[in-house]
């Protein structure tokens, strides 16, 4: 990679200290990246090249992704909790509503005969 400004002693620590497969020059760094090790390898070939594996880097992301891995594990646990909670809460709503709805009708009932007794007493007093 080369960069539009000149890196101080500190950020080329950080960088040598990260490692080759670090992205902590580019994460950190990117808005003055001119010229990017991507674009270097999309480019033709000529004379005599010979391809690099890098071993270090193949450990360092396969590190990652059991990391990851497990990251995705866990928020897959908290995910299926999370849902098996708004179930149980979907159940406890349906049966408050269910048992609202029963008072509901018992207090409409209760009125209504009530006033309907209190209607017929006042049918059967004489004027």
């Amino acid at each position: 990679n080369v960069y539009a400004k000149e890196m101080s002693a500190i950020e080329i620590a950080k960088m040598v200290q990260g490692g080759m497969c670090s992205s902590i020059a580019v994460d950190e760094h990117e808005s003055t990246r001119v010229i990017k090790w991507e674009e270097m390898l999309k480019l033709g070939r000529s004379g005599t090249v010979t391809d690099v594996f890098l071993t270090d880097c193949i450990e360092t992301i396969l590190e990652q992704l059991e990391e990851f891995e497990q990251e995705l594990s866990e928020t897959a646990e908290e995910l299926n909790s999370t849902l098996a909670g708004k179930d149980r809460m979907e159940e406890e709503l349906e049966d408050v509503s269910t048992k609202l709805n029963s008072t509901l009708t018992e207090l409409e009932e209760t009125r209504w005969r009530k006033t309907g007794w209190r209607r017929s007493l006042k049918t059967s007093q004489p004027n």
